[in-house]
């Protein structure tokens, strides 16, 4: 099921890959594990399906719910927290939750240096986060080193036709003009 996910998303068939998704999701919810790490790299993966489809607001649901299950589940840590909600930063931003979205992308971004150090790998997506939030507020002047961070370290680890590479230099150029 995952990999037919990820390949309809791969191709923009987003609800395919939702549906597939989603099937997964409702075997995690049926098993005696229904609140642990599974679950919510789930739901953060429906929460990105929506992102990237433009349906932010749906993609919130999934995104709340798993920030529901991060705080509640104390065997979820820090380190895989922070890998899953910057997705809740971005649907904030898109949803005009601006306060709501500065603020998390923000935290992300000083817990993730203060756990990997200078790490740029594991920086890079909390610079685009919060790029992508500044830039939402109109703040570019601040977004562009960060959106400049985020490519040239994607770029790195992860070459030019990484998808993640690719957003990071829309958001670049985006920036710059």
């Amino acid at each position: 099921m995952k990999c037919l996910a990820i390949l309809y998303e791969n191709f923009n068939h987003f609800d395919e890959a939702i549906f597939w998704k989603k099937n997964r999701l409702e075997l995690y919810r049926q098993s005696p594990n229904k609140n642990d790490l599974k679950t919510v790299i789930a739901l953060n993966s429906i929460a990105w399906s929506y992102f990237l489809k433009g349906d932010s607001q749906e993609g919130l649901v999934y995104a709340k719910e798993m920030k529901d299950k991060i705080e509640n589940n104390p065997n979820i840590g820090k380190k895989d927290s922070i890998d899953y909600l910057d997705t809740l930063a971005l649907l904030y931003a898109t949803t005009n939750q601006l306060d709501k979205a500065y603020e998390l992308a923000k935290n992300l971004l000083n817990d993730t240096e203060l756990l990997y150090g200078t790490n740029q790998k594991f920086l890079a997506s909390r610079y685009y986060a919060l790029a992508f939030v500044l830039n939402k507020m109109n703040r570019k002047s601040e977004a562009l080193p960060l959106a400049q961070k985020a490519y040239d370290t994607r770029m790195q680890y992860l070459g030019a036709f990484n998808e993640a590479t690719k957003r990071a230099e829309t958001l670049l150029k985006e920036l710059q003009s």
